[in-house]
């Protein structure tokens, strides 16, 4: 039996009696589809915290308004470019997230995913997310610190929004499924 291990000492690669049993670049990919449980926990995943971040830049920009009432236009458009931006862009991108999560549901498909993790992160906003065969997957913050010392991972994810409905995690060797 042979193993290779990257820098951070996850499995990369296993090899049995001549087989390769697991590598890097290998992907588990499968569908099913959504339970009610796993739409709940998907749902809790787009609630206050998702939508905090534009709420606090539109409040952040009105309380901006308020104080440059006074001030000259010059002030005014510094104050706009400044909070109304980000603003405009965090509603877009936020209003586009949940209308993929909104098709995901009503299509009720959930995609199975394996492999070692290329890169845990937590995102500016706090959100925590997992790069897994080249795909961008949202994870609930809890599992941060697992994933972050994981050699193989599961993920089963919404295909359109990417959020994710079950992780599961294997340290050590995790030969198998």
């Amino acid at each position: 039996m042979e193993v290779d291990l990257d820098d951070q000492g996850r499995v990369t690669w296993v090899e049995f009696s001549g087989q390769s049993l697991i590598s890097s670049s290998q992907e588990v990919s499968a569908q099913r589809f959504l339970t009610n449980d796993e739409l709940k926990n998907a749902r809790a995943m787009v609630r206050w915290k998702f939508w905090m971040a534009p709420i606090i830049f539109t409040f952040g920009y009105g309380a901006a308004i308020l104080f440059s009432w006074n001030y000259d236009l010059l002030m005014e458009l510094i104050f706009f470019a400044g909070l109304g931006g980000p603003a405009i862009l965090l509603w877009h991108i936020r209003i586009r997230q949940y209308k993929k999560f909104a098709r995901d549901r009503r299509l009720r498909i959930v995609e199975l995913v394996g492999g070692v993790p290329e890169r845990v992160w937590m995102a500016p906003d706090g959100l925590c997310y997992i790069r897994l065969t080249g795909r961008n997957i949202r994870v609930e913050n809890h599992h941060y610190k697992e994933l972050r010392d994981a050699n193989l991972v599961r993920v089963e994810f919404l295909p359109e929004s990417r959020i994710a409905v079950r992780v599961t995690i294997s340290h050590g060797i995790g030969v198998g499924t």
